[in-house]
């Protein structure tokens, strides 16, 4: 904007040189004053006619937080120099090793740029990634030309997820099974056991170790033979997508995480979740139906018009026809009625482990349910095992 009103006060000025002195000297300033703008527009569009780009994806389907190949190549097909070209990334949900964001670049004829990379999603969905635009500045730096980018890409993204050693919620069962028995010991051996060769440091139990003095380490709860429901919250929180997107692909990773924790030990998991506003109720109890179910999740699509009480009666309806020992809750928020029906599950003799987003850091006194509240900075490695 500075160089277009200097421009234009030279243009004013050689206006009225010519009024007061006129000649050669005077029309020839005038001219090149008049004629500078004009160049660099058709330059301008001349650049946008001629210049390539081209992106692509080693491919399309992705997982959230790992690598994929990123090809990005910028070519110069006109008999012009490009004086300023520079590159606008879409940079909400992912990002790119080793390729400058708004970084000008020159180019010569018949010259490319091209660059052998690597993208990384870092959330679950469906959503652009790479060169958002191009944009072209002439050799004065008068105007700017913005151009989208004809050869978007898009990524499929699912979510990532870890299969567990073990699931810390389930200790504190452990210690309340143990406490029930009434065995008297200071760590009873359903709680703790001693340190055996072979054992992960990860599960030494520091404090029976300080207070015995010998190594202690945990005993895991056993699970093979528990009836365990899992209702997993499908309502959108907000239509804005830099909300919904990174809490979505978070509650749905801690979802996964723990299905994965009971399938891979051959344990059975009933499932349950609202998609197109209608119930879904399925069991996973193997490997296998793990795989298929998180081909499912990778897809579903989460409403903020689901009716939620309705679904979290539904909920309840199927656990009072199958009275599970163990209930998981995982929803972005905890509202009054699902933490009612949460209490009501509890008070009827099941464990209830509820994982939330919610951000007012909600506890209960209920010795039976457990309310984890997840950050989504959160390790799934920390915040679960």
């Amino acid at each position: 904007m500075i160089k277009r009103i200097i421009l234009f006060i030279a243009w004013i000025a050689s206006l009225v040189l010519i009024s007061l002195v006129g000649g050669k000297i005077s029309y020839g300033i005038f001219i090149t004053l008049t004629l500078i703008p004009l160049l660099s527009l058709v330059y301008l569009f001349i650049v946008n006619l001629t210049f390539r780009i081209y992106q692509e994806l080693g491919t399309r389907t992705v997982v959230a937080g790992e690598r994929t190949d990123y090809l990005f190549k910028i070519r110069n097909s006109s008999v012009f120099a490009y004086s300023g070209i520079k590159v606008e990334l879409y940079s909400n949900f992912f990002s790119v090793d080793e390729l400058p964001n708004n970084i000008e670049y020159e180019l010569l004829p018949e010259e490319e740029i091209c660059f052998k990379t690597q993208l990384s999603c870092k959330y679950r969905g469906q959503y652009e990634v790479g060169v958002k635009r191009v944009i072209i500045h002439d050799f004065f730096r008068l105007f700017t030309w913005k151009h989208n980018s004809m050869s978007t890409l898009n990524a499929i993204v699912q979510p990532k997820y870890f299969i567990p050693e073990s699931l810390k919620c389930l200790d504190n069962i452990s210690s309340l099974k143990a406490s029930s028995e009434k065995s008297g010991a200071d760590y009873p051996d359903a709680v703790v056991r001693d340190y055996l060769r072979g054992d992960s440091i990860r599960h030494i139990h520091w404090k029976s170790t300080a207070k015995t003095g010998s190594l202690k380490v945990r005993n895991f709860y056993s699970v093979n033979n528990e009836r365990i429901r899992l209702y997993l919250n499908t309502k959108r929180i907000s239509n804005d997508i830099m909300v919904f997107l990174p809490a979505e692909d978070k509650i749905l990773s801690v979802m996964l995480s723990v299905v994965a924790f009971f399938a891979y030990r051959n344990t059975a998991v009933n499932i349950c979740f609202d998609e197109f506003n209608s119930h879904t109720d399925m069991e996973i109890a193997t490997p296998k139906q793990f795989n298929d179910l998180y081909g499912r999740i990778s897809e579903l699509a989460f409403s903020s018009s689901m009716d939620e009480s309705e679904s979290v009666n539904h909920f309840h309806n199927e656990y009072l026809d199958s009275k599970e020992d163990i209930v998981f809750i995982i929803s972005q928020e905890l509202g009054a009625n699902l933490l009612a029906q949460a209490e009501s599950i509890s008070m009827s003799g099941s464990y209830v482990i509820i994982y939330t987003l919610d951000n007012e850091k909600i506890s209960s006194s209920n010795e039976r349910l457990q309310i984890i509240n997840v950050e989504l900075e959160d390790e799934l490695e920390v915040l679960l095992q």
